[in-house]
């Protein structure tokens, strides 16, 4: 699996396994907006590749979103939420058949 930073926004499409992971960075002081370091994430196995490699990366229990980026472009959240949202867990596990 490869990961680069992803510095514009998602706006692409891929015939490959690709996802897209968004940490949430906690604001350095009170009343400051929360910042977001994204990646892409190419030749993953699976999602919970990608997940485990989030996780990894992860700093101080920050949050983080897992998007997969579909081959038409659009992307799914399958993992995660924004911080300002109810944080709820799902894990979908996705196969090809």
């Amino acid at each position: 699996m490869e990961a680069e930073p992803l510095i514009e926004p998602v706006d692409f499409a891929s015939d490959e396994p690709t996802f897209w992971a968004r940490f949430w960075r906690r604001p350095s002081r009170a009343g400051w907006a929360w910042s977001t370091e994204d990646w892409l994430l190419t030749g993953a196995g699976d999602v919970a590749e990608a997940l485990d490699w989030a996780r990894a990366r992860s700093r101080d229990g920050d949050r983080f979103e897992m998007h997969v980026v579909t081959a038409n472009g659009d992307h799914v959240r399958v993992f995660g939420s924004p911080p300002e949202e109810t944080f709820t867990t799902v894990e979908v596990v996705l196969t090809e058949g």
